[in-house]
């Protein structure tokens, strides 16, 4: 019993590095994967077996010849199919040992679990590929061993089928999409039964062949490529032998679709595969908790999200980095054109980073000068109210001077994080127009106070609200839609608000 436990032990250990392997390898070499389409593409147009003898590849589209069966061994022949798969199941038991807990389940299965509860049973059926002895397209005849197809595979109803006297000898009867052997029935299967299932692709005219032909028979086209003891798994064994129905164009456009589906249906595999190894081996660990059950929930679940984004992250990278690989000069250009923008990006960010300083410096001795003929004119109304001489009426309202600041904060939070170069202009702007540290703090909170909206004032605020929102380098969605509202409560149409908004940014005089 010990060494039982210390094998299960060891298992745990090695199995799971062994199932992360595994996918990342076959993540690794599908980015890498043979290219059927396009060596199908390139290969020479023919319209006879004896154009394309002395060629390397051909495409050859032609009137199929669909009379050939394909013989069934439990059915005399399937008529109208270019190649038949047949899957043969037993109903019985599957033993799985997790957690030290051994887990029964009863179910149809393609091979018989060596186990206590199936101690006795027998499977008789077997599944295999159908093919006929041979395809004739025009004058080419296909040699059907290591055919491939990328044409859609349909089940085949069986009581539309003879059967053949093989299948009288098992004992085989018709029960709806099956071939049944048993006691049993479909609906209700009995310990031991069998069933068959069929599946295949039809045949129809014309087609096109892919691939090579030697002594006027198309035998395909073996290329070299990178493999592993997983290619055959993951269908990449360098094989351009394919037997596609409808003309080239459409042939063409079925292998590209096909490859698409293959190479996403591995990444998806290679992924889980990861997925399910870091959880295995974790997990091993985890189980030693078991007895604690908040506990030992908890981890588990800690277990399962790390183990999703930990493989979620290595997959990711052995995806790209076997992309970038195998595929330099394909990658090489969207690259190139992402660098290129992102530099572009970047420049015209600090030169309207650049241009908007500078407006702001003008704004700020602006509102010195503004700030100093505010004074002057206070003088002068002093003295003309010495004299009985009516004050002159200023150009603003003195209000303004804090409603600019408060809209110049609001803008400046729009984005929920006050930037550095955004409150350093905040405060020197308050400090140009007179405003008190301890007054632009009161100030400064009664903005994050009363919410977004700006108040409407004059349209000179436009020009501050647009460089407080570029005072980072950048206008986000949220800071135009508020200048948009702000041009909008004074009458100023978005167009002319992007008009100076532009005029910022370029460091060109705002449109009057």
């Amino acid at each position: 019993m010990a060494g039982t436990r210390g094998g299960g032990f060891i298992a745990r250990l090695l199995v799971p590095p062994v199932i992360v392997f595994c996918g990342v390898l076959a993540l690794w070499e599908n980015e890498g994967r043979f290219d059927y389409h396009a060596a199908a593409r390139s290969a020479r147009i023919v319209t006879s077996a004896t154009q394309g003898a002395t060629a390397d590849t051909v495409a050859l589209t032609a009137a199929l010849d669909t009379a050939i069966p394909v013989p069934g061994e439990y059915v005399d022949q399937f008529p109208g199919y270019l190649v038949v798969d047949r899957r043969a199941e037993i109903y019985s038991w599957n033993e799985t040992r997790r957690d030290n807990r051994t887990e029964w389940k009863q179910g149809w299965y393609t091979s018989l679990d060596n186990n206590s509860r199936n101690r006795g049973l027998r499977k008789t059926l077997s599944g295999r590929r159908l093919l006929p002895p041979k395809y004739v397209l025009g004058d080419l005849e296909v040699d059907p061993r290591r055919i491939h197809f990328v044409d859609e595979w349909l089940d085949i109803d069986t009581t539309s089928l003879d059967l053949s006297a093989a299948a009288a000898k098992h004992g085989l009867r018709s029960s709806g999409p099956y071939l049944y052997k048993g006691t049993g029935e479909s609906g209700a299967p009995q310990l031991g039964d069998e069933r068959v299932s069929y599946e295949g692709v039809t045949s129809a005219t014309p087609a096109t062949y892919f691939g090579r032909i030697v002594g006027g028979e198309a035998l395909g086209k073996q290329f070299s490529i990178d493999g592993s003891f997983l290619s055959g798994i993951i269908g990449n064994d360098g094989m351009l032998h394919h037997l596609v129905k409808g003309a080239r164009d459409e042939a063409l456009d079925k292998m590209a679709s096909h490859l698409q589906k293959v190479t996403w249906i591995v990444r998806g595999a290679g992924t889980v595969a990861i997925i399910a190894g870091i959880y295995f081996f974790f997990s091993g660990f985890v189980n030693l908790l078991y007895q604690i059950p908040l506990l030992g929930s908890l981890v588990s679940a800690g277990v399962l999200v790390v183990s999703l984004v930990l493989g979620l992250v290595i997959s990711l990278f052995v995806i790209v980095t076997g992309l970038l690989f195998h595929n330099p000069l394909t990658v090489a250009l969207p690259l190139a054109l992402l660098v290129a923008g992102v530099v572009v990006f970047r420049r015209k960010a600090n030169a309207a980073r650049e241009n908007v300083r500078e407006s702001l410096q003008q704004q700020l001795d602006q509102r010195s000068s503004e700030r100093s003929a505010q004074v002057q004119q206070s003088l002068e109304s002093k003295l003309a109210t010495l004299s009985s001489e009516p004050p002159p009426k200023p150009e603003r309202p003195e209000f303004t001077v804090e409603d600019t600041f408060v809209n110049l904060a609001r803008l400046a939070l729009a984005d929920g994080d006050l930037d550095k170069r955004e409150q350093k202009y905040l405060v020197r702007w308050g400090t140009n127009s007179g405003i008190s540290k301890d007054r632009m703090k009161e100030l400064f909170a009664r903005a994050k106070r009363d919410g977004a909206t700006l108040t409407a004032t004059h349209r000179d605020d436009l020009v501050l609200l647009a460089c407080v929102a570029m005072a980072d380098g950048t206008l986000s969605l949220r800071e135009l839609s508020r200048l948009n509202d702000f041009g909008k409560r004074l009458g100023i149409p978005e167009r002319e608000v992007r008009r100076i908004i532009v005029s910022v940014e370029s460091r060109q005089p705002a449109p009057a």
